[in-house]
């Protein structure tokens, strides 16, 4: 069982260190849950998921795509949001 903790120790304070958190994690305590969350979130965000974006935004660009979607986001909308609606090719006509 100590071996299992220790792994799992080793294994958050690696995540913690890659999204700058500094905090020693023998000093966390509850109090520092949101501090903890906020800051693998934004790492997150900021840095797994801003790369990807970066890349489709890129392959975007090559058939002017991303111009147009930034110019009519209206009209765009659909294909990427959430919807109930099924998308078929009857509701892409607009492009």
């Amino acid at each position: 069982m100590e071996l299992h903790v220790t792994l799992a120790i080793e294994e958050v304070s690696d995540l913690l260190f890659q999204s700058g958190f500094r905090k020693s994690m023998g000093a966390l305590t509850v109090a520092d849950k949101e501090e903890v969350v906020g800051a693998v979130v934004d790492y997150h965000m900021m840095v797994k998921v801003k790369s990807s974006m970066d890349q489709y935004m890129e392959g975007l660009k090559v058939y002017g795509l991303l111009n147009n979607i930034q110019t009519n986001p209206e009209i765009w909308m659909p294909l990427f949001t959430a919807s109930k609606k099924q998308l078929d090719p009857g509701n892409c006509r607009f492009l």
